[in-house]
């Protein structure tokens, strides 16, 4: 959900099993570089959408696992998409974020940010929202791809570590962890700083800051 929870209303039944399995992986005669797939799958209603290493994202029956699209984002993907009843957002590894129809995958609008976007996206309100690795969070109209707002934090470092956080939602406002791990509370609706705090102590060398919000009984 919106404010990363992990959580959801239904129960399970135990034991699990496997319904339906399917391979994203692309095929290659020489395998140098094995691929990852760190995307998650979402899933609205009855579909199931994920994007993939490979650059594209799929869209499956929930049911049956029957592939219904699957449409080439053409760069790597690591974030996994956020949907509602008629669009699915993704970002890229490029800066490029695509937002498709839900029903047949074609695309409606893109944007294209100024550095890679390894987080996953959140859609609020007729909007949606994503981080992207030049500490910068960004609001778009989910119709049409116009911009809202972006928030960004000062450049104090000349580099940042890369960041894989993404955005959580809570009663009209986004927290976010920065490169610096400094926990940010944006208003949703204008992209202005309402406050900030220290989320964790900066650790020396390089590395990645993969802490993502989760927001819960307005707590966080």
């Amino acid at each position: 959900d919106a404010a990363r929870t992990n959580s959801a209303s239904s129960g399970l039944s135990l034991p699990l099993k496997v319904s339906w399995s399917r391979d994203l992986g692309v095929f290659s005669l020489i395998d140098v570089f094995p691929e990852k797939e760190p995307s998650s799958p979402v899933i609205y209603g009855t579909r199931l959408f994920v994007s993939s290493a490979g650059g594209k994202v799929y869209s499956f029956d929930l049911v049956s696992g029957r592939l219904l699209w699957k449409s080439g984002l053409g760069l790597p993907t690591e974030s996994s998409p956020a949907a509602d009843a008629a669009a699915v957002c993704s970002g890229s590894s490029g800066g490029l974020f695509r937002c498709l129809d839900a029903a047949t995958g074609s695309e409606l609008w893109r944007h294209q940010a100024k550095s890679e976007i390894t987080s996953s996206p959140v859609i609020e309100d007729n909007a949606v929202f994503f981080y992207s690795s030049d500490d910068r969070v960004t609001a778009l109209e989910l119709k049409t791809g116009d911009k809202l707002w972006s928030y960004s934090m000062p450049a104090f470092h000349s580099m940042s570590q890369r960041t894989d956080s993404s955005p959580a939602l809570w009663g009209r406002k986004l927290y976010q962890v920065f490169s610096d791990n400094t926990l940010v509370c944006i208003d949703l609706s204008s992209g202005r700083e309402l406050w900030s705090r220290k989320a964790a102590v900066e650790s020396a060398g390089s590395g990645k800051t993969r802490t993502t919000p989760l927001v819960l009984d307005s707590k966080v």
